[in-house]
């Protein structure tokens, strides 16, 4: 798919680019109920839709909705309904789609022409007359807002603990006076963990380190199965994803949690990805320094797949926007090269693996805010430790706090001291070479990401403008000035924005100015 330059691009375009993509549907409501409209049967199904259904990206006139069909390897045709009651008594929107097996059986519907401010409801009916659960979504406010109410989550791994948070967010809610409800939830990535346990680690430490085993309300072991390929062994008693497949096979079984699958139906989610979604630490379309090229096109497709957002249909006439759907692409793995002055790689599988689909976009809340939602993934280059730094030690990360401006030196690269790198550096007590000397600044945004949010904030009329991001701005600092040579504000963990300080410097301070 080929999107025409955000300046340029109008709202039916996007509307045009978002049904265009495979899976995805665009309706329009009419202004009072339809008739005729199609019932449930009552009799059994050959169906289910075992993940439930979700909504995502609300605005002013429109909302996406989700589910999943199984029952048959062939497409599957299905029937989308969306209605201003729970009793589907008031449909105003009904249309025929079609689930494909080459998306695994999921379905995207944006449904427009909605009002704004107001609570709406929906299903999918599937062929034999069998009904999704009913899910519940609402519409943002066009103009006055006085009040947003956001519930956000992040990190959440299926063999770790239970998503009781999700329980916890709904009972509360539900107490709350209707003014103090959550409007939507954000989530900020690590939606799921690559990595699953060997089939000999099945019970949990806790925090004294007795073994426990996590079970289930069903009585079920809580786990997760071997992958379909397999997998591959990452690190001890660890299995990781290596294909498409088994990325799917992880969302299908986060899926079945019932307190996710409850606020998936309840609330509209916006969300993002982290690392976890494809790979702990990977920057751009690389693990370290190796190529995941492949695996990374295979995770946007299935994040596309089973996390509904308006992408191509998220923008309005006149204003800038360049997320877009996923579209699948070959790629092969390349060593990283070619690299611009925010160390993004212009090594063309790696352009076409980070480019087969986009997600920063920007949501608005009537006039009282206006959120950014960040990849902090795709187009960031190393992060602030070199691998060769940390291959020194014994592990991936720092063995103790480091100097904040040894970070800052190594992650300003050749601009690092006006332009004047050291040729070395002291890294655990040991005088080394400096390794980014000659390397461009490290960026967490990419220049072109960079310049929409820059564009964006400064030109909002909201009165509050949110950043939704995957890692922290604030810095994490260990004060370990008590032992030779520590710091008072030392660093660990420079994944983060820790580790790329002169981009933070640099937002912080537009914020501030502009």
């Amino acid at each position: 798919m080929t999107v025409a330059p955000a300046s340029v691009i109008s709202r039916r375009d996007l509307l045009r680019y978002f049904s265009a993509a495979a899976g995805c549907f665009v309706v329009g409501a009419a202004p009072a109920a339809l008739g005729g409209c199609a019932r449930p049967g009552g009799r059994p199904s050959r169906f289910s839709f075992p993940q439930g259904v979700a909504s995502a990206d609300p605005q002013s006139d429109a909302v996406v909705i989700w589910t999943r069909v199984e029952g048959d390897t062939d497409t599957v045709r299905l029937t989308a309904q969306i209605a201003t009651d729970p009793s589907f008594d008031s449909v105003i929107a009904e249309t025929g789609i079609a689930a494909l097996p080459e998306l695994d059986h999921t379905v995207r519907v944006l449904i427009t022409d909605l009002g704004p401010d107001r609570f709406y409801y929906y299903r999918f009916i599937d062929p034999d007359g069998g009904s999704s659960r009913t899910g519940r979504t609402r519409t943002a406010p066009a103009g006055k807002a006085r009040q947003l109410n956001i519930a956000v989550f992040s990190c959440q791994d299926y063999e770790q603990g239970y998503f009781t948070a999700y329980r916890r967010l709904i009972l509360d809610d539900r107490a709350a006076r209707p003014e103090d409800r959550i409007d939507f939830v954000m989530h900020v990535g690590d939606y799921i963990y690559e990595s699953i346990r060997g089939p000999d680690t099945i019970a949990e430490p806790d925090h004294n380190g007795n073994r426990l085993k996590l079970m289930n309300s069903d009585g079920s072991v809580r786990r997760c199965e071997p992958f379909p390929s397999g997998g591959r062994v990452a690190g001890r008693n660890w299995i990781a994803p290596v294909d498409l497949d088994d990325y799917r096979w992880l969302y299908k079984r986060y899926l079945t949690d019932t307190d996710l699958q409850e606020a998936r139906a309840l609330y509209p989610f916006v969300q993002i990805w982290d690392d976890h979604e494809l790979l702990n630490d990977y920057w751009q379309s690389y693990y370290r320094e190796q190529s995941i090229a492949e695996l990374k096109v295979a995770s946007n497709q299935a994040w596309f797949e089973y996390v509904p957002a308006a992408l191509s249909a998220g923008g309005r006439d006149g204003e800038e926007s360049h997320a877009s759907d996923f579209e699948p692409v070959d790629v092969t793995a390349t060593p990283a090269g070619d690299f611009d002055d925010h160390y993004l790689s212009h090594e063309p599988n790696n352009l076409a693996a980070i480019n087969s689909m986009t997600i920063y976009r920007s949501l608005k809340w009537g006039d009282l805010a206006e959120l950014f939602v960040i990849d902090g993934r795709s187009y960031r280059g190393p992060r602030g430790l070199s691998q060769e730094l940390l291959s020194i030690g014994r592990h991936p990360y720092p063995e103790a706090p480091v100097d904040p401006l040894l970070i800052r030196t190594l992650n300003a690269g050749r601009t690092a001291n006006g332009g004047n790198p050291p040729y070395e550096i002291v890294y655990l007590g040991t005088t080394l070479p400096n390794p980014r000397r000659d390397m461009p600044m490290g960026s967490m945004l990419g220049r072109r990401q960079k310049t929409w949010l820059k564009s964006g904030l400064k030109n909002s009329g909201a009165r509050w403008k949110l950043l939704g991001l995957n890692v922290g701005l604030i810095r994490h600092g260990f004060d370990d000035s008590f032992r030779e040579g520590g710091h008072r504000n030392g660093l660990l963990w420079t994944d983060g924005w820790d580790g790329y300080p002169v981009e933070r410097t640099e937002i912080c301070s537009f914020i501030r100015d502009e």
